[in-house]
């Protein structure tokens, strides 16, 4: 419907994505963006990525693409390798487009899209892997 004449408040993050304020900006409405928050990532753990590759998970799960570019930054190539060759885990589009943008095949977006959806996922891809 229309949004002619409104007036909306958008409390978001810096790196909020603008497909929201976009549809409500085409259906009439004025948007008011309020950036609230900033993220900053942690340095990238080096002994967290060598294990990547030296002791393979069975699957991983990234919640944002923030989340995966924090991860996939500075990765050497044998963690990134490691991590496509398994099933990525993530909660809506965004991230999945993240992942398949960067060469990954076997990404699978969990129903529904909550920590609870991503947590029953991976519980079910380890039970697989232990009945395997």
């Amino acid at each position: 419907g229309s949004l002619e004449g409104w007036r909306v408040l958008w409390p978001c993050g810096e790196d909020a994505s603008d497909a929201l304020p976009q549809e409500l900006s085409r259906r009439g409405a004025k948007v008011e963006r309020l950036v609230l928050y900033r993220k900053r990532p942690r340095p990238a753990d080096v002994t967290l990525l060598r294990g990547i590759w030296e002791d393979p998970f069975i699957a991983f799960c990234i919640t944002s693409p923030a989340a995966g570019e924090w991860l996939l930054a500075g990765a050497p190539r044998e963690a990134i390798g490691a991590l496509q060759a398994i099933p990525g885990v993530v909660l809506g589009l965004s991230s999945r487009r993240f992942l398949e943008g960067r060469g990954f095949t076997d990404v699978r977006t969990c129903s529904p899209g909550t920590y609870a959806g991503a947590a029953a996922m991976l519980a079910q891809l380890a039970a697989g892997r232990a009945s395997a």
